[in-house]
C-alpha cells in the first residue's frame, strides 16, 4: 500500500481510498488540483487569493500620447450677444457721445437706446445688455478718473 496507510486495517484502508476518490471528484468538479489545495479554499476567506494576485501582477504599461489633440467641444451656456469687436466700438462710441454731450452719463438707458441705434443692433441686443457691458464701465472708468487728482 501507499505511504499512508502502512499501521491501518484494511477496512480503515478503503475508506481512506474512497474518501481520496471523492475529493478527487470534487476537485475535479470545482477545478481543483488535490485535496490539499481544496482544504485551503475552504479555510480561507473568498476574494483573498485573488488579492494576492492582483499584488503580484506587474502595472500597466503606460498609454502613449494621440497623435493629434482632439478639438475641445463648444462651451455651454449663454453665448455672448456682443462680439469683442462691438464692445470696442460701442465704448468709443459713448466716448464720443460723452464728449459731444455730458448729459448722456445722466440717464444709462437713455443712453443705451442711443449706442443700439448709432451701432446698428436693431433687436439683437437688449438694452439691458448694453448698459452692462458698454455704459457701465465707461461710467466706471470716468469715475475713477475723477477721484485721481
Amino acid at each position: 500500500m501507499g505511504k499512508g496507510y502502512v499501521d491501518l486495517t484494511p477496512e480503515q484502508c478503503t475508506d481512506a481510498a474512497e474518501r481520496t476518490r471523492s475529493l478527487k471528484l470534487f476537485g475535479e468538479k470545482h477545478g481543483l488540483k488535490n485535496a490539499q489545495e481544496r482544504m485551503r479554499g475552504i479555510g480561507e476567506k473568498p476574494g483573498l487569493n485573488q488579492l494576492r494576485k492582483a499584488e503580484v501582477a506587474p502595472p500597466p504599461e503606460p498609454r502613449e500620447a494621440t497623435p493629434q489633440q482632439r478639438k475641445r467641444k463648444q462651451g455651454g451656456g449663454n453665448k455672448p450677444l456682443l462680439s469683442g469687436k462691438q464692445i470696442t466700438d460701442g465704448k468709443a462710441t459713448y466716448r464720443s457721445m460723452l464728449v459731444k454731450n455730458a448729459t448722456w452719463a445722466d440717464n444709462k438707458t437713455a443712453s443705451a437706446k442711443r449706442v443700439i441705434e448709432l451701432l446698428k443692433l436693431g433687436d439683437s441686443v437688449s438694452v439691458w445688455t448694453v448698459k452692462r457691458w458698454i455704459v457701465g464701465p465707461i461710467l466706471k472708468e470716468r469715475e475713477q478718473n475723477k477721484r485721481r487728482p
